[in-house]
């Protein structure tokens, strides 16, 4: 047993945070869709299938987080970074298709006439869950912007959309318990799928940011802030080491940045040598931060316009 444990592979803290996530994820899942189906309420239904959803996607996410951190092989050339915003962006489409699918439900139901639901038992579950979907939302919040990890800020916002949804429901079924035996009561059979309704639709930008996001990381589209901060880095470095031109590109993955720079030098530049050339390139990592083991850096030096 012993050797069997000293095989697996150690934690690191993104895939604990994840792993965190992905037991409570579990457990309200089954919960949240137990219950939903005991009192017949759509709306919970909703938020158990979409608790189950980010089940599946915070144990790709935890593949992925262990992918990532693996080295570059002769099959992955520049290493695992690209599989981050695919799955980011795969979580955002399945999101989107969970809220658009209750949506059209709900819409459904509504137009035949709602349905009843014990409003009273379905509080006793929405109060509960709607604090542990804040609070997860909170704790993955601050671990995403620690670790500067995309995979645990996309789970975050689950959790928050979580939560929303089942704040959302909790105050539409108080206000159901408010309206029985009241003049208003006629309106109780359409409290559920309205429910749904609102919250699919409040939902709905949380995921179209999600995939606008990592589709730009896909396609290789450069991001505005390092190509703003690179232009600015060497338009202070340059005129100091003797650069006539030069022409730069900028694309993001995941974590990983790729910048490609070439500088045309001036004969007398003193980026002849090869020693100043690797200074010249720890000192752009230095203004831009970058850290040179997990970044993808590349400075060509030429005097040809050819080759820029």
């Amino acid at each position: 047993m012993s050797s069997l444990l000293a095989r697996l592979p150690v934690l690191n803290a993104e895939q604990r945070a994840l792993l965190v996530s992905l037991v409570a994820s579990v457990v309200l899942a089954v919960l949240g869709i137990g219950f939903g189906v005991a009192i017949g309420s759509q709306s919970i239904l909703f938020d158990g299938f979409f608790t189950l959803i980010s089940t599946g996607m915070t144990s790709l996410g935890i593949l992925v987080s262990y992918l990532v951190t693996r080295p570059e092989n002769e099959r992955f050339q520049f290493g695992y970074s690209r599989f981050e915003p695919v799955v980011n962006l795969f979580n955002g489409l399945v999101i989107l298709l969970v809220c658009l699918y209750a949506l059209v439900t709900a819409a459904m139901t509504l137009a035949s006439g709602g349905h009843h639901v014990d409003a009273g038992n379905a509080l006793w579950y929405e109060v509960p869950v709607t604090v542990v979907c804040f609070a997860l939302y909170r704790y993955e919040k601050v671990m995403a912007r620690k670790l500067a990890s995309s995979l645990v800020d996309v789970d975050a916002r689950e959790w928050l959309v979580d939560g929303l949804l089942s704040l959302g429901i909790g105050i539409g079924f108080l206000a159901a318990l408010l309206m029985e035996g009241s003049r208003y009561a006629h309106w109780l059979p359409y409290i559920d799928p309205a429910l749904v309704v609102g919250l699919s639709l409040m939902s709905l930008a949380i995921p179209l940011t999600v995939i606008r996001s990592n589709l730009r990381e896909i396609l290789f589209i450069a991001p505005d802030d390092m190509s703003q901060a690179l232009e600015a880095a060497l338009a202070e470095l340059l005129p100091r080491y003797g650069v006539s031109r030069h022409a730069s590109s900028v694309a993001k993955s995941g974590r990983t940045y790729f910048l490609d720079i070439n500088l045309k030098i001036r004969p007398d530049s003193s980026l002849a040598g090869v020693e100043a050339q690797d200074a010249f390139r720890r000192e752009l990592c230095q203004r831009l931060e970058l850290d040179e083991s997990s970044q993808w850096l590349s400075v060509c030096f030429t005097c040809e316009d050819r080759w820029l």
